[in-house]
């Protein structure tokens, strides 16, 4: 295939055709693709907006540019080779899974260049590795390979996924006229993996075409009710009035001959002024000829490709003849969308010399507003090093609770009162270590299972009995204390854990407050990238202080583990009131059982002595051993759980005194 030829410098035959807005002079066609003369007028247009793309200032300025988009297997490949003369990969598997800018300039050389522009969601590392990607080739054949290798960068090699990022190909021939066409993937209804993918190619096409600056070229089939192609909508949705959408209809041959749906499309592609019907566009529609399963098989040329097209519309046997030759083949169309293109451009200089004075007129101000604030470095180093000072003792006031300075005025600013921030995280570390920090709990109830004696002792029995040794019938070993004692403040490290974090970002945040408030207001021109040194310095030493704090608490934690030991003298208190109560309890039943025996001898009904003898007191007294070994040895783990609770508790309100 041939992709240039030599044209005379002349004004190009042009034929009077109808149109939506009566008649347009449309030229006649090259026999290349995409080439044809243009007018100084159009070379300049044509030259700047080329200019402002390779200057990549898209993500910035809205520049025209022509968008191909509709559903899957809608012919979208087969147009945009027909439009350039290039083979794009196609069949009825292939599909288009990102998006493919391409750039046409000319050039004395043909060429190929591919570069990749990742989509910002990807990590730092992968748009590096992306934007690395870069390559040419002299041979425009190997478009097609070219897109299919960029599907193995992507990471899509055999992959039904779509990706966000933009696949650029700056295509370089000679009398090429400057254009960029952006071809979507297709638009689909259903997918093998979810919705999930649904919703991402909707979102892709849409993001393209509703930049107000883009021509929509929605491709068609005729084969389908128009109510039934997604695309129409879509364009419909971003374009109400239909002002930059065009259509082009697909597949004319394949659609049931005399059939309505055959109808409504020849009516569309007609083109009548003032029609009045649905998906009306005011830059109209055109029909295309696709090539056939068996004609790309064979690999027919472009030629022969608009050889069969030509036949097609001219057969008088079929009713597309009745369509103007303006709005049928591909030789009409480059000519209708060198004119499109070039009128809506020209229409849109005024708007993009207008976006372009707004933003030069903000960025003017901003650089402004950085000149003023800059200083001589000697005097911004003596700001700095007067402030920092400053900012220390406020700091520490502030750490403390004093809350001298003029700032203490605004209580509103919760970040400013660190003390009073770290306050309120002990009272909810006191609250949650009262309320969760015992394990052992009642069936169905989050109250701790030692507020029921009887449930309790139980639990202590079967423990005890199930870690038995060679202790006589009725006695425990006393260490069996630790086993329930651990088990029951197992929560303790990850309550106190969770609140030396709370305590560290507490201060993070201080420390940013301060840093952004304090010494930005102070010093206007301080840089941004010494607060942020600073910050990175107060957090790294703030670091060492929670690791600090952490080590000793795995160090306490490792002392909760060992076996019961404790100097507390209100452990000793405590036990010494339990065996108290125990003598007391004691006591109570005998003499009750003293005064029945008294009642029974005043009564006559006995004549028995009431002195008590160690048979009676011990048949009064009397209860199974192994429960009342368990009862005591809960209430001695719960003596010991609240001794060593109350050390657990003071240690961790240091932490935040120390921070």
């Amino acid at each position: 295939m041939a992709y240039h030829s030599d044209f005379e410098a002349s004004t190009p035959e042009v034929s009077q055709t109808p149109s939506m807005n009566g008649y347009v002079n449309v030229p006649k066609p090259p026999t290349d693709r995409l080439g044809g003369l243009q007018s100084p007028e159009e070379k300049r247009l044509f030259e700047l907006v080329d200019k402002l793309k390779d200057l990549d200032v898209e993500h910035e300025l809205n520049l025209p540019q022509l968008v191909v988009c509709g559903s899957q297997s809608s012919g979208k490949s087969s147009v945009l080779e027909a439009i350039s003369g290039l083979q794009f990969p196609r069949g009825e598997l292939t599909c288009t899974k990102f998006v493919t800018e391409l750039r046409f300039r000319s050039g004395n050389v043909e060429s190929i260049d591919v570069e990749i522009v990742p989509d910002t969601g990807r990590s730092p590392d992968e748009q590096a590795r992306l934007r690395n990607v870069r390559f040419r080739s002299r041979r425009l054949t190997e478009l097609a390979s070219m897109v299919k290798d960029a599907e193995k960068i992507f990471g899509l090699n055999g992959r039904s996924g779509f990706v966000r990022d933009v696949l650029r190909l700056t295509i370089i021939r000679p009398n090429q006229q400057p254009l960029t066409i952006i071809d979507t993937p297709g638009l689909i209804a259903s997918h093998n993996e979810g919705r999930e993918h649904i919703e991402l190619v909707n979102q892709i096409v849409g993001g393209w075409i509703k930049q107000p600056l883009s021509l929509i070229l929605a491709v068609v089939e005729a084969s389908l009710d128009a109510q039934k192609q997604s695309v129409l909508t879509t364009a419909k949705e971003v374009d109400s009035k239909g002002e930059r959408t065009f259509g082009i209809i697909t597949k004319p041959d394949v659609v049931e001959p005399g059939s309505q749906l055959e109808a409504y499309w020849i009516e569309k592609a007609r083109n009548f002024p003032g029609s009045d019907h649905e998906f009306k566009f005011e830059k109209g529609w055109h029909v295309l000829r696709n090539r056939g399963v068996r004609e790309t098989g064979i690999e027919t040329s472009a030629a022969e490709r608009d050889e069969v097209e030509r036949q097609f519309f001219l057969n008088r046997q079929r009713r597309w003849s009745k369509i103007n030759e303006a709005f049928w083949g591909i030789d009409p169309l480059q000519g209708r969308l060198r004119s499109i293109y070039y009128e809506h451009t020209k229409s849109q200089l005024p708007r993009i010399r207008d976006d372009i004075e707004a933003r030069l007129q903000r960025s003017t101000k901003d650089l402004d507003d950085i000149k003023a604030r800059l200083v001589e470095p000697e005097k911004m180093w003596a700001q700095y090093c007067d402030q920092r000072t400053g900012l220390a003792v406020r700091a520490k006031d502030r750490a403390d609770g004093t809350y001298l300075d003029e700032g203490a005025a605004d209580w509103s600013r919760s970040e400013y009162y660190l003390r009073s921030r770290i306050e309120e995280d002990h009272d909810e570390f006191a609250h949650i270590m009262v309320a969760n920090g015992h394990h052992l709990r009642q069936e169905r109830s989050s109250q701790s299972l030692t507020d029921d004696a009887e449930q309790f002792r139980v639990y202590v029995q079967q423990m005890l009995e199930s870690t038995r040794g060679h202790e006589l019938r009725g006695n425990y070993n006393p260490q069996r204390l630790n086993i329930l004692f651990r088990e029951h403040s197992s929560r303790w490290y990850h309550i106190a854990k969770v609140h030396i974090g709370r305590t560290y970002q507490r201060c993070i945040n201080f420390v940013n407050y301060i840093i952004d408030n304090d010494l930005g207001d102070s010093i206007p021109s301080l840089p941004v990238k010494v607060s942020e040194a600073m910050k990175d310095h107060l957090k790294k030493s703030l670091e060492k202080q929670k690791e600090k704090a952490e080590d000793e608490l795995n160090e306490l934690e490792q002392d909760r583990k060992q076996p019961a030991k404790t100097q507390s003298e209100r452990f000793e208190i405590l036990s010494r009131r339990y065996k108290s109560a125990q003598v007391f309890a004691h006591a109570n039943r005998l003499a009750d059982a003293e005064e029945r025996s008294a009642e029974t001898i005043k009564d006559g009904s006995a004549a028995t002595s009431a002195r008590f003898t160690p048979a009676h007191v011990d048949r009064t007294l009397a209860q199974d051993p192994r429960a009342a070994a368990a009862a005591e040895m809960g209430e001695r783990m719960v003596i010991y759980y609240k001794a060593r609770f109350i050390r657990h508790f003071s240690y961790h309100s240091l932490v935040g005194h120390g921070s």
